[in-house]
């Protein structure tokens, strides 16, 4: 005969705490697992648009920086010269 913990007779409150930790929580209500079920769409949605956004920010980036390297650099400014005025 093996011992089976669920078959103690509950003495205390706490071995009864004790033992409602092994307990099958009660799954959550329709309600409710629709309720989780339309937050996490609307979380997905969100992240889709956000995505989206994003690689549109990023593919403008690209295409800026593709067109300042197809300009070449900016033109190096002149060195003055001293000028020496001997008199």
């Amino acid at each position: 005969m093996s011992f089976d913990p669920k078959n103690v007779p509950l003495r205390n409150s706490a071995s009864r705490k004790a033992m409602d930790q092994f307990a099958v929580p009660n799954r959550p209500s329709a309600a409710i697992q629709r309720e989780l079920r339309l937050e996490r769409e609307a979380v997905d949605a969100k992240t889709a648009k956000l995505r989206a956004l994003r690689l549109a920010r990023d593919e403008k980036a690209l295409e800026a920086a593709a067109l300042a390297a197809a300009k070449g650099p900016p033109p190096k400014p002149k060195k003055l010269r001293k000028t020496i005025i001997t008199g």
